[in-house]
């Protein structure tokens, strides 16, 4: 015998669908939990091939290919007191680094 929890506080406002809605909002959710586990293996065979790579580009006979990019980080206006006329390497945020893997 399992404890009753009044849920309608959830759904408070809106307004209840079927048919077609619940379909498509079932097959939305399994698509989100289908990516959210690609996006785990992704994470993991990143880790590995970064591992692999040693810290260098790497490329296959294959055409795939895995780059460590640096990109300069973003200008953050609202510290400029006036963005005309002035230098704006200092106040630059931090330069962030990514790999990019890529199939040619």
């Amino acid at each position: 015998m399992g404890v009753m929890v009044d849920t309608s506080i959830l759904f408070k406002g809106m307004t209840k669908r079927d048919g077609d809605w619940s379909k498509i909002a079932t097959d939305l959710h399994k698509i989100k939990t289908q990516i959210k586990a690609a996006k785990l293996i992704e994470s993991e065979l990143e880790k590995e091939l970064i591992e692999l790579s040693l810290g260098v580009d790497s490329y296959d006979e294959n055409g795939n290919t895995f780059k460590l990019v640096e990109r300069k980080g973003s200008v953050d206006y609202k510290a400029i007191p006036r963005p005309d006329n002035f230098d704006l390497e200092p106040y630059r945020k931090a330069a962030s680094i990514y790999w990019k893997f890529s199939i040619t």
